[in-house]
């Protein structure tokens, strides 16, 4: 087995959680929060590594996420979206790039939980 993110250095793998609310606009403190797997090098040869933060083979990771139900949302029901994205380039990167993210990013999967707001 191989680390994930493999391959490239500037390859990563972001999580992404989101609280839409019953119309499917972003709840009050429900904007998308990211965790990452990646790795860091320096910039300049030997291209030594500064820090890595990816999967290693056959193990796991928790990644906790809490969002708290504002008082003042309106009671009904909100979706948890969790989705995975693979990064060829960073986000930053791309954009110094003038790369556009639809060009460096892959969706790969998308769950949804299903939240009551009473």
């Amino acid at each position: 087995g191989h680390s994930i993110p493999s391959g490239d250095p500037s390859h990563q793998v972001e999580f992404r959680f989101t609280v839409l609310d019953s119309a499917g606009a972003v709840a009050k403190d429900g904007e998308p929060r990211s965790r990452w797997l990646r790795r860091t090098v320096e910039p300049e040869p030997p291209f030594v590594q500064v820090s890595d933060e990816r999967l290693e083979a056959a193990s796991s990771r928790v990644f906790d996420f809490d969002w708290t139900a504002h008082k003042k949302l309106e009671p009904g029901n909100y979706t948890l979206i969790l989705s995975t994205h693979w990064w060829s380039v960073s986000p930053e990167r791309a954009t110094g790039l003038g790369l556009e993210e639809d060009l460096v990013r892959v969706d790969v999967a998308e769950q949804r939980v299903q939240l009551r707001v009473d």
